[in-house]
């Protein structure tokens, strides 16, 4: 191992690798320099390289505390093998389909250095060997064909940190002219193949002498923002302001921002529509499709008769509150009707306004009525609350819809609808616009959907505020539930939530001593100063209230 901290290189053939990470293209492997009797260990990224290439790196010395000297490349060039011990190598090495470690041995022997030369030059000679015949020998030859594109198409992509798995994605895609595609518009790579953005795409086209004004850039460029904003919240954005961003973001006039706008209108990469005949609001596809799904599956509910057994609502709600045991709060029992008597309504609330009270009320009815009910929530946690709460089967909705990761569809759809007369679902604050269209596609049309929530909390993680925008349009019966029950009164943070929600800022004092805590009240401000005094503030809290 040499001394020098200066940069080297060394040149070989790739003869093991011990391991290899698909994603990134790391490998740790034994490369033997020419003229060299012993391997010596490489580490680096080197995507797409196979045993037997001969490969030309530059990096330093490094000594492992476990494994000894290593060599860590900071680039490398590939060469395909020009030795026999070389070819031997790679050809055995499971590259080519056909050619088993055996019949590379066979091939080697029969054409010695020219191996190469003649699989890709003269492949009809290969049945020249033992065992090869006229179908082997195309096949071997069009493997061969489809590795070196993908080699190539590997060297030409590995500078834009491309992935081996990606480079693979992308030849699938586009074939044999996947380098041409992509230098004619390199930004298509971001529409079609995933984990390829327009940043990736950006560097390709700077490389290639793409302009910041090209079409195809600054197409591209209003699907990435446009994208942005979705990742925010957004399934729609004004388009003034989308002009502003896009020609920020990209560095570019307002004015070739608008043009974009119509081409990818045109294109129907984008969609539009106006909202009172005000404002032009923009969309990607699927959240238009979405929202026009959400839109169409009311519409059918809500135009069709249920399929409910009749129910006398207020015989039913004294039955409900006699198997409880106490009785119900005025506004609860108007839930309760109000639920049973449309078949799509929303009931909404902040913490302790008695929505548990209401479902479990609800689910009793309808199962001493033999109705279907199915109950589902955005989380696992919330589903699983809410089966602790009602005493029926709670599931998320992935699992209620039946999720297929294969396909990245839910089985059960508007084909293949929910098996259910009713619908409860609970945390519908938390439905985003793509899942919440899933969800009410798969609702028959004669079944009731409920949507319970508190509009208050944290909106979904992903685009769409569903529960919100419903409310908001004034077409489904809603019941907003404020009056906060005797048995939530004793619990500080209900009472500090509803403060919050009606503007009123007021918290705790903040007391010094953990001694000094009310035992019975659960919002409380413990001050501490810094991170090892709030440790030991905890540990007397706990020692005093808990332990």
């Amino acid at each position: 191992m040499p001394h020098s901290a200066a940069s080297e290189t060394l040149k070989g053939v790739l003869e093991s690798i011990k391991y290899s990470n698909d994603e990134d293209g790391y490998l740790i492997a034994d490369l033997r320099p020419e003229n060299a009797k012993n391997a010596v260990t490489i580490v680096g990224k080197f995507p797409g390289v196979k045993c037997g290439e001969t490969l030309k790196v530059t990096g330093d010395w490094s000594r492992h505390p476990a494994h000894g000297p290593q060599f860590k490349a900071t680039r490398f060039e590939s060469e395909l093998p020009a030795s026999v011990f070389g070819i031997r190598k790679y050809l055995g090495s499971g590259l080519v389909k056909g050619i088993s470690k055996g019949l590379a041995e066979r091939i080697v022997d029969r054409f010695g250095e020219s191996t190469l030369k003649i699989i890709s030059e003269e492949s009809a000679r290969l049945q020249e060997v033992d065992g090869i015949g006229k179908q082997r020998a195309k096949s071997i030859k069009e493997t061969w064909d489809e590795q070196s594109h993908i080699r190539d198409l590997s060297l030409f992509l590995t500078p834009y940190r491309v992935s081996p798995s990606q480079v693979l994605k992308i030849y699938n895609e586009f074939g044999f002219v996947a380098a041409d595609q992509i230098k004619e518009n390199p930004y298509q790579l971001a529409r079609k193949i995933r984990g390829i953005g327009f940043k990736t795409c950006n560097r390709i086209a700077i490389n290639m002498g793409i302009g910041n004004d090209s079409p195809r850039r600054v197409d591209a460029g209003i699907e990435f923002v446009m994208q942005e904003l979705q990742d925010e919240g957004n399934t729609a954005f004004p388009e003034n302001e989308l002009i502003e961003t896009t020609a920020e973001k990209l560095e570019i006039d307002k004015a070739v921002a608008k043009a974009g706008l119509e081409r990818v209108f045109t294109n129907r990469i984008l969609f539009k529509f106006e909202l009172e005949g005000l404002t032009t609001y923009w969309q990607l596809p699927f959240n238009h499709r979405a929202e026009e799904q959400i839109a169409q599956s009311f519409i059918r509910i809500q135009s069709h008769p249920s399929c409910l057994p009749p129910i006398k609502r207020n015989k039913a709600v004294d039955w409900a509150q006699d198997k409880a045991g106490f009785e119900f709060g005025e506004c609860q029992r108007e839930a309760i009707s109000m639920v049973l008597a449309h078949k799509l309504s929303i009931l909404t609330g902040g913490p302790g306004t008695g929505k548990t009270t209401i479902l479990r009320a609800v689910v009793s009815i309808l199962k001493a009525k033999k109705v279907r009910v199915l109950l589902a929530a955005p989380t696992g946690r919330a589903a699983q609350r809410l089966s602790e709460t009602t005493g029926a089967l709670g599931q998320t909705i992935h699992r209620l819809l039946k999720f297929n990761p294969a396909e990245g569809s839910f089985t059960v759809n508007e084909s293949k609808p929910l098996s259910a007369d009713f619908v409860i679902v609970d945390e519908a604050s938390m439905l985003d616009t793509r899942l919440a269209a899933s969800l009410f596609q798969a609702i028959q049309t004669g079944s009731h959907l409920v949507l319970v929530g508190d509009i208050d909390q944290l909106p979904s993680v992903g685009a769409g505020n569903v529960l919100k925008d419903l409310i908001s349009s004034n077409r489904i019966p809603v019941t907003r539930l404020n009056k906060v029950f005797r048995q939530a009164e004793q619990s500080s943070i209900v009472h500090y939530a509803h403060a919050i929600n009606q503007g009123q800022v007021s918290i705790p004092a903040t007391v010094e001593s953990a001694l000094d805590l009310v035992e019975n009240k659960d919002f409380q401000f413990l001050a501490a100063s810094n991170q090892s005094e709030c440790s030991d503030k905890i540990l007397k809290v706990f020692t005093h209230f808990v332990k």
